[in-house]
């Protein structure tokens, strides 16, 4: 995916992208903004207190992985704001949006100045099988990213590139069985284990990348 064009096609992507999820969190009501917090520890004594880089999961995590009366964050933006109104990148980010899924990736090779490439490590955690091999569009971490190392993100399937939504949480290659160890519990107060959550993939990779994550800013790129 080296092209200019696609290149270029990909940052003008990212920078819709950051503007349409300012858009659909304004349709996030208040006490879905404070469970969320809450799960995350960044609701105390009543207020917030996230600083910039947990606010962008916080964000990514409500716009994501939340439901209220039935529906996501982008189904209720697409209540209330009309199709016809979004810019023609607006509506393929959507589309983009609609294929997200977080997970734990492998980063097997570096492009930089373009993008990285991954293997999707919970496949075969499930499956006992190696993964499809992802590129990663990406040129701030395509300049920092080390083979070998995990990356936990959600990624979003754009047609001629993948992307993340923003927000990652980097880990050294010797902590995966600590991870793998951590999905295969169970949650307390749920039947399921870990592993077979993945609507809170991103709470479960928040908590571990506090405990023993690689420092990073998370959110989207410059």
């Amino acid at each position: 995916m080296s092209t200019f064009a696609t290149i270029r096609s990909y940052q003008e992507l990212r920078k819709a992208g950051r503007v349409f999820h300012g858009k659909v969190l304004k349709m996030i009501p208040r006490p879905v903004i404070v469970s969320t917090a809450t799960e995350l520890g960044l609701w105390r004594k009543g207020g917030l207190v996230a600083g910039e880089d947990d606010a962008d999961v916080l964000a990514d995590r409500m716009i994501y992985d939340k439901r209220w009366a039935g529906k996501s964050a982008l189904e209720h933006f697409e209540d209330e704001v009309a199709e016809s109104a979004w810019t023609e990148d607006e509506r393929r980010f959507a589309r983009a949006m609609r294929t997200a899924y977080a997970s734990l990736f492998e980063i097997v090779d570096v492009c930089p100045g373009s993008h990285v490439v991954l293997i999707d490590r919970l496949v075969g955690a499930r499956s006992g099988e190696t993964g499809p091999r992802i590129e990663l569009a990406d040129l701030g971490l395509s300049e920092t990213a080390l083979p070998g190392a995990l990356l936990a993100a959600r990624l979003l399937d754009a047609g001629e590139f993948s992307m993340s939504t923003g927000v990652g949480f980097p880990f050294p290659a010797d902590r995966e069985a600590a991870i793998l160890r951590y999905l295969g519990d169970r949650e307390p107060g749920f039947r399921k284990n870990r592993l077979d959550m993945p609507e809170d993939y991103s709470l479960f990779f928040y908590r571990l990348h506090r405990r023993f994550g690689i420092g990073v800013a998370y959110g989207p790129e410059a």
